[in-house]
């Protein structure tokens, strides 16, 4: 029994294949979505759906041991089925994405086409400006909170997903956290008897 245990473990961590990140990376630069509008629905759902941008939340970020609060939008992290029951909802910044603050053409264009596994980049929709999803900043508010300024229309939602921009997010997602570990780190089984 405890070796089918850890033979379903094995197969389904990690949840990719061991060369599927550089295959992904490769393959990303050739991807052109049909149109910018690809990504999001134009329909809007009454309850909160993973993927969802949100905001203006009160984001508080530490660095060098100084506490720095932020107005940001964000996206959700959480599945949708526990944003109607957990108390805390993971979010990432969704951070407006100015061309211009950026001089590195080349660095643009690398993050325009999603190749930096760490941020995910969603175009303009409509009135919206491009976003640029930053997964290495999650946090995490109360659902209470959030429904709450939802309800008083402090908090608004700015954009949903259409089924094939939440399947590229959960890629995205899935290969930030989830991408096989290199293959000089080799994790020792802790064989119980």
């Amino acid at each position: 029994m405890w070796e089918d245990y850890l033979k379903l473990l094995s197969d389904l961590y990690p949840a990719l294949p061991n060369n599927f990140s550089e295959k992904f990376r490769k393959i990303l630069p050739t991807i052109t979505p049909p149109s910018k509008f690809f990504f999001y629905n134009e329909y809007k759902i009454d309850n909160l759906l993973q993927g969802d941008i949100i905001g203006p939340i009160q984001f508080h970020e530490y660095d060098d041991d100084k506490q720095k609060k932020l107005k940001v939008d964000a996206i959700i992290l959480s599945n949708t089925c526990d944003l109607m029951r957990k108390k805390r909802i993971l979010l990432a910044p969704a951070i407006p994405f100015l061309e211009s603050k950026f001089s590195d053409k080349n660095f643009i264009n690398i993050l325009k086409k999603n190749i930096i596994f760490e941020k995910f980049y969603l175009p303009q929709h409509n009135n919206n400006t491009p976003y640029v999803i930053d997964f290495s900043r999650i946090f995490n508010l109360s659902r209470e909170e959030i429904n709450k300024k939802i309800n008083s229309k402090e908090i608004l939602r700015k954009l949903s997903l259409s089924k094939e921009g939440y399947y590229f997010f959960g890629l995205k997602l899935t290969v930030y956290l989830l991408r096989p570990e290199t293959s000089d780190i080799k994790r020792e089984s802790n064989k119980l008897k």
